[in-house]
């Protein structure tokens, strides 16, 4: 089976709507994560609100498409926000807060998932609709056939 033709039928298989949950920033799954000053009983880092999380990755995509029409190296995938893993990635990264694609497999669950999602949205016979919703931490994920 050539490469193309593998892309298409994973591109397939995730044909229709898709909901996951969870895996992306919510304030909730923030305060989860939050390491806690021993000494003084507060949070180590602020819990951004979602209206600042939306503009933060707004401007990294806009970032990232002016890195494509510069024609660097850069291809733009847009991204979504994803919360630490737990009190102790949090600090190792030091950072509460990153960015992914939003098919990533940390949100989409594997690689296989990762994989036929990125195939679909880059195929011109499937349309793909995404929407991140950070108050609950859920990505909804549409995906149609042309």
């Amino acid at each position: 089976m050539r490469r193309h033709d593998s892309e298409l039928e994973a591109a397939e298989s995730v044909v229709g709507e898709h909901t996951f949950s969870g895996q992306l920033y919510s304030p909730d799954k923030a305060r989860s994560v939050m390491n806690i000053d021993v000494a003084t009983k507060e949070d180590t880092h602020t819990i951004p609100t979602v209206e600042q999380i939306e503009a933060w990755i707004a401007k990294k995509n806009r970032e990232s498409r002016v890195k494509e029409a510069e024609k660097s190296w850069h291809t733009h995938t847009d991204s979504v926000a994803v919360v630490a893993g737990s009190g102790e990635a949090l600090y190792e990264s030091r950072s509460l807060v990153s960015h992914a694609a939003w098919f990533h497999k940390s949100v989409t669950g594997d690689l296989k998932t990762h994989e036929a999602f990125h195939a679909a949205s880059t195929h011109d016979a499937f349309t793909v609709e995404w929407n991140a919703d950070y108050e609950t931490g859920t990505l909804h994920v549409t995906v149609e056939k042309q």
